[in-house]
């Protein structure tokens, strides 16, 4: 009787510890893709950027007022654009990992359980 209950002590110590780690990781995993995704949508954003300043660069001279405030406006709206896709694609990929890391959860304390009846 002591010897078993020894045994699911330890197992249920093992158990703890597997979940801290979890835990652990889980914040590891979104500061990780936090940090990613900040780097691409800077890499984006300032690609684009570039792309609109050589435009007006090469356009400079040869374009009415009228003609600058609308390439002016589509960069605008460009950049908004290409923000609203940054920001779909970043809460995509946020609630794909939540979600591995649910199943992760999910199936450590299905362990737990099956360690618990037995």
């Amino acid at each position: 009787w002591y010897q078993r209950r020894v045994r699911e002590r330890e197992g249920q110590d093992e158990m703890d510890r597997l979940e801290e780690q979890l835990g652990a990781a889980e914040s590891e995993e979104m500061e990780k893709l936090s940090v990613e995704q900040s780097t691409a949508e800077g890499k984006q954003i300032r690609e684009l950027k570039n792309r609109q300043e050589a435009e007006l660069r090469a356009r400079t001279g040869e374009m009415s007022p009228e003609e600058a405030g609308r390439i002016a406006a589509e960069h605008a709206q460009s950049m908004k654009e290409l923000k609203d896709r940054l920001e779909t694609e970043k809460t995509r990929q946020e609630a794909k990992l939540r979600e591995q890391l649910a199943k992760k959860h999910l199936r450590l304390n299905m362990s737990k359980r099956r360690r618990r009846s037995s």
